[in-house]
């Protein structure tokens, strides 16, 4: 299984990532690797299943820099959603599960959940390049779509969201969107 024991080689000096250091990483980032992953399935079976295929990948990963194994990780986190995804971008048959989240969460349980209603391709599009910060280019490459095509799916998101009540917004971007996905 997973030993998740201090590497007896130094930080500084070891160039690539350990079983260790994924064990350490899927530890204490447990939670926002979860949300990234329900918010790209909307569901939390699959989420579940995505993280297990996440996880199980960087035991198994090799030449992975050590300084960008956390990066790593959510793009794995968001290749393995589109393994179950991908082919049936037009998911319409099952309704998104509903984020539940402690109180201290009831502006970011309201905004994944409007998030979940958004139609696959612009809900990959909006995650990666939105609240994960990744160019379009490289979102293109993820998909398997045009650079034109992601720009048009992103603004359809953010044409469906800014739809959505003001104040909702309003109430919940007094916590940064990032802070909460994060």
């Amino acid at each position: 299984m997973c030993n998740c024991e201090r590497p007896q080689i130094s930080e500084v000096n070891r160039k690539y990532a350990t079983s260790s250091d994924f064990c350490r990483i899927f530890s204490g980032e447990l939670k926002s690797l979860y949300r990234l992953a329900f918010l790209l399935t909307t569901s939390h079976a699959e989420a579940e299943q995505c993280m297990l295929a996440s996880f199980d990948e960087a035991l198994r990963a090799h030449g992975v820099h050590s300084a960008w194994a956390y990066s790593w990780c959510k793009r794995t986190v968001i290749k393995q959603s589109l393994q179950l995804i991908t082919g049936n971008w037009t998911r319409c048959d099952k309704a998104p599960d509903q984020w539940e989240s402690s109180r201290e969460e009831s502006g970011a349980s309201w905004c994944f959940n409007e998030i979940t209603q958004l139609g696959p391709l612009e809900r990959f599009v909006f995650v990666a390049s939105v609240l994960e910060s990744i160019c379009d280019r490289e979102c293109s490459l993820l998909f398997g779509c045009a650079v034109s095509e992601v720009a048009h799916a992103r603004m359809r998101a953010l044409e469906q969201l800014s739809s959505v009540q003001t104040s909702n917004w309003e109430q919940f971007t007094e916590n940064p969107l990032s802070s909460a996905v994060a």
